[in-house]
């Protein structure tokens, strides 16, 4: 399906509707659900690049940041192949190259409901205190953040050890917007520090208090004047990833945000000879959705492959390694430490409790 109009995107999933004075998405519908993604209350609009100065390093209080939107905003079309469609944004921003400041692709893929942005900034050397970010206001009746840290999902202000920071957090592979009808899942793989809920410097809030369902990528800033560099500068280019379910499970989400973070990697091979079917092959299949391979790493003790996995969805698991399905034939496996201290040696059954995360040692023939 052809864009409707310029500033527009389509498909069988999504309609995106650009504003051509910012760059940033005025609306995001989920054709699907009927579901408006975009908070039109918002002072920013989604996917909007923001430059936030401050007038001294000392002066981190919420009254103290300025911050100013792109300038000679153009919208251009982009890609319209099989894969994704898209629009590229180009637009000035004081602190960058001139002309060629702040690039963007917004991209929307026809084979999946998935939405990607992609950025790139030329950034001169400037003394002055600064900031980059891009703001995702998005919308969501009664919606919850959650954001995944080492081990499991973390819930701002409730699920932090007191006293850990609360104006910014750091996303591991997605953060998820969560409600009663459905949850959008976003991430990062190149710009992973957030503020959650408001842009939130110099609130120093001893408890993180998210108020709206609104994510605000900090992509760079110069503001530490402790082993940090006082200017910014040279190419930087990040990316996100964007979808939206009405599957509310953090299985859904893990599996979104880790394939996007961590994608497979193709190879291209000559054209065979044979007449052989096509054969489709796993290293190694648990058979059940809940539990995830964090990592795979051969043993340093002894022979035998270590495997790190863990529950997602707070269910209690049992999983019987004679039902995995897996290239290799495996003689036996022991229940081991992060040290690779054998716990249970020879077990029959993998047993989890709810967000359980454990080390296995397999054995091979």
């Amino acid at each position: 399906q052809p864009n409707a109009k310029p500033g527009t995107l389509e498909n069988e999933f999504f309609r995106l509707e650009f504003d051509g004075e910012t760059g940033g998405l005025l609306r995001l519908l989920d054709k699907r659900t009927g579901r408006q993604i975009v908070d039109g209350e918002s002072s920013w609009h989604l996917g909007q690049v923001l430059r936030e100065t401050i007038p001294d390093r000392g002066a981190l209080s919420p009254e103290a940041p300025q911050r100013t939107a792109l300038s000679n905003v153009t919208l251009h079309p982009g890609s319209n192949g099989p894969i994704w469609k898209s629009i590229r944004i180009e637009g000035d921003m004081e602190g960058t190259d001139e002309g060629r400041g702040i690039r963007g692709e917004i991209r929307l893929y026809e084979t999946a409901p998935r939405i990607e942005f992609h950025f790139t900034v030329r950034k001169l050397p400037v003394t002055q205190p600064e900031s980059i970010y891009v703001a995702f206001p998005f919308a969501s009746p009664e919606g919850e953040i959650f954001y995944e840290a080492q081990g499991g999902l973390v819930r701002p202000g409730q699920d932090q050890i007191p006293g850990s920071a609360s104006d910014w957090q750091t996303v591991q592979n997605f953060a998820v917007v969560r409600g009663g009808d459905g949850q959008l899942v976003f991430g990062s793989d190149a710009a992973p520090l957030v503020q959650l809920g408001d842009m939130n410097l110099g609130k120093w809030q001893p408890i993180a208090t998210v108020e709206k369902p609104h994510i605000y990528s900090w992509v760079m800033n110069n503001y530490w004047y402790t082993n940090f560099r006082a200017t910014q500068q040279g190419e930087f280019k990040w990316n996100y990833y964007l979808t939206s379910t009405a599957d509310t499970s953090n299985t859904e989400a893990t599996r979104f945000g880790w394939d996007s973070r961590i994608p497979m990697i193709p190879r291209v091979l000559p054209p065979g000879k044979s007449d052989e079917t096509e054969t489709i092959v796993s290293a190694l299949d648990l058979g059940v959705s809940n539990i995830v391979l964090v990592d795979a790493r051969p043993a340093f003790h002894g022979e035998g492959i270590v495997l790190h996995l863990r529950e997602l969805d707070g269910k209690a698991t049992a999983l019987r390694w004679a039902d995995f399905v897996s290239i290799a034939s495996i003689e036996s496996v022991d229940e081991v430490s992060v040290l690779e201290e054998i716990l249970k040696p020879k077990i029959a059954t993998l047993t989890f409790a709810p967000y359980d995360s454990k080390f296995f040692k397999m054995t091979l023939k």
